[in-house]
């Protein structure tokens, strides 16, 4: 038998969207970026114009200024940097939807209790757990705390996907 139990917040639905909107921004930014690059190198002028740059503005990224210096289409590491702010929001948004309620915090099973907060995510077993399973755990990579039948791991978003797997296997 097992109890589940789950807590819902309002304010965590909030952050998710907020973080949606950002990495909406941050998409749609990096996009016009790559764009604005593609028509330098192809020397679209057409493509700069409907993009809403000037004539003044169209000659200066033709030029072939530095674009480090700021005169030029944009640098790599301008495209670099956002392409990491992406893959950071989306990581911050997957962690917060596996932490808004859709995994339970504490799951009271047949044999072991689960839980996971904001530090960690933990294994607590009555008995100490046979072979299989402790090497089950550590594979995913749960370290047992000295002194009691527990195996924790630091959380992340990674953590969650680990105990859910660690967790069908001993549902079964």
């Amino acid at each position: 038998m097992q109890t589940v139990t789950t807590e819902q917040n309002r304010s965590d639905a909030a952050n998710v969207n907020g973080l949606r909107v950002r990495l909406e921004r941050l998409v749609t930014s990096q996009q016009r970026m790559q764009r604005v690059n593609s028509y330098v190198r192809n020397r679209n002028v057409r493509g700069l114009k409907e993009m809403g740059y000037t004539d003044d503005g169209i000659a200066a990224l033709l030029n072939g200024t530095k674009p480090h210096l700021g005169g030029g289409f944009f640098p790599t590491y301008k495209l670099d940097h956002a392409a990491a702010q992406i893959r950071a929001v989306r990581a911050e948004i997957e962690a917060a939807e596996l932490a808004s309620g859709d995994i339970p915090n504490l799951v009271d099973a047949d044999g072991y209790t689960y839980r996971h907060d904001a530090l960690a995510v933990a294994f607590s077993f009555l008995a100490k757990p046979d072979k299989a399973i402790r090497a089950l755990l550590r594979r995913h990579g749960f370290v047992r705390s000295s002194g009691e039948f527990q195996y924790s791991r630091e959380w992340s978003s990674a953590a969650l996907r680990a105990a859910a797997s660690v967790r069908r296997v001993l549902d079964v």
